[in-house]
């Protein structure tokens, strides 16, 4: 059994969250970012000058209105948390059973699991910050949408 892994009944989206290794990403909101960038970003773009989210559907881009990038962003918190406090259990185990070699590497582990858990904790100011710093990673001018189908997505024709 994967104690990485996210338990089956947490989240919807498992596999794509399986897929995140919290070792890749700095252990503060921008690491959180890049994570969301890597599984989800192309998926979605932010409209400047309408202050709307769009995300693809698949054939075409439409206004999400349900905060599902927030939700996004949650779940990939939640996964980053669990595979840190699953590592720092495993880092704890190590550090008591080990031979002296093995506990030395294992309190360095123990540090930055901890490190990592705290992180990657969930918070409505946290998503906040993420949901914001992904607005600047994924923006779009609405003027440069004036172009083919994407007129009207965009209220009021802007």
């Amino acid at each position: 059994m994967n104690t990485n892994s996210i338990p089956q009944n947490n989240s919807p989206q498992t596999t794509k969250l399986d897929a995140i290794e919290i070792d890749m990403y700095s252990a503060d909101d921008g690491g959180i970012l890049d994570a969301w960038a890597d599984l989800y970003g192309d998926e979605w773009l932010y409209v400047t000058g309408s202050e709307i989210w769009l995300q693809w559907q698949n054939t075409h881009w439409a206004e999400c209105k349900l905060m599902g990038i927030d939700k996004q962003i949650k779940d990939v918190m939640f996964a980053m948390h669990f595979q840190a406090k699953s590592r720092l259990a495993d880092a704890l185990r190590a550090a008591r059973n080990g031979d002296d070699n093995e506990k030395a590497e294992a309190k360095k582990q123990v540090s930055i699991h901890k490190s990592q858990v705290a992180a990657f904790k969930r918070s409505k100011n946290k998503i906040s910050s993420v949901e914001f710093m992904a607005r600047l990673d994924r923006t779009t001018n609405a003027a440069d949408l004036d172009q083919g189908n994407f007129l009207n997505l965009l209220r009021n024709g802007d």
